[in-house]
């Protein structure tokens, strides 16, 4: 008896030995592999937040003047307004539409999400930059909207273009509306703090999706109108711009955390 005791406990010692090697190795993999992805240095907080900053507004901005530009062009159709004593409305009245929502998505709202992260100026005058382009933003939407709709004479949604558009366009309303309640007018309690997140979250995903979105209808455009070669090299300019300003405005403002 006291033998199969002795064995006993020594086949505990064992496992609990075992055990605590395995913990041990757990603990010291765990010190190697931790991260913190947005523990960022002085550069590369220079980096993102001014550099791809800079170059998201920047480009943002040249990619409203470029669309604008090629609208112009001789085989695009220019641009110009409704026509009602007319069956159908002239092909300018689109590109208006289209102008309209280049101008909420990629000359406002696009700056608007780096407002916060680097304008050297007071938070409240940060707020009220954002808020000033936001609006801007929400007013140029509706009107493009209303022109899309017009144009199609109130028909159903039948491409995934205006699938897209609709979407961003209504979630832009509702995080306008929510953050317009309390963050403007200072209503919501708790709530403000709790639903940040999601406000953040939700306009930049807005903003992103108008901005793919731009770049489905000039696919939609292409596809639909033999442009000649001058043309289209312009419009895959436009398409190049419109990346490049996606993608420092989404290094500009994302931030990552560590998963465990």
């Amino acid at each position: 008896m006291a033998e199969k005791k002795e064995s006993k406990e020594d086949d505990d010692r064992m496992n609990a030995s075992f055990i605590d090697e395995v913990a041990s190795h757990t603990r010291a993999w765990d010190n190697l592999s931790f991260r913190k992805p947005d523990n960022l240095n002085e550069r590369w907080t220079f980096f993102f937040r001014y550099v791809c900053g800079t170059l998201g507004i920047s480009s943002s901005v040249l990619a409203t003047y470029l669309i604008y530009a090629w609208f112009k062009m001789p085989k695009v159709g220019g641009l110009s307004w409704r026509t009602p004593q007319k069956a159908i409305h002239p092909k300018g009245y689109i590109n208006s539409h289209g102008l309209a929502m280049t101008v909420a998505f990629c000359l406002c709202m696009a700056p608007s999400m780096t407002a916060f992260e680097m304008m050297p100026l007071e938070r409240h005058t940060n707020k009220d930059v954002h808020n000033y382009l936001n609006c801007t933003a929400l007013l140029a939407s509706i009107a493009g909207l209303g022109m899309a709709i017009d144009f199609n004479r109130g028909t159903p949604v039948k491409s995934v273009h205006a699938v897209v558009g609709y979407s961003a366009m209504t979630l832009m309303v509702l995080n306008f509306l929510g953050g317009f309640t309390m963050y403007v007018m200072g209503k919501g309690g708790a709530l403000k703090g709790s639903l940040k997140p999601l406000h953040k979250r939700a306009g930049f995903f807005a903003c992103i999706a108008g901005l793919m979105n731009i770049l489905i209808a000039l696919q939609y455009k292409q596809s639909q109108t033999s442009y000649d070669a001058e043309t289209r090299k312009a419009l895959h300019r436009i398409a190049y711009v419109v990346i490049f300003a996606m993608f420092n405005v989404y290094c500009c403002v994302n931030k990552f955390s560590d998963k465990l």
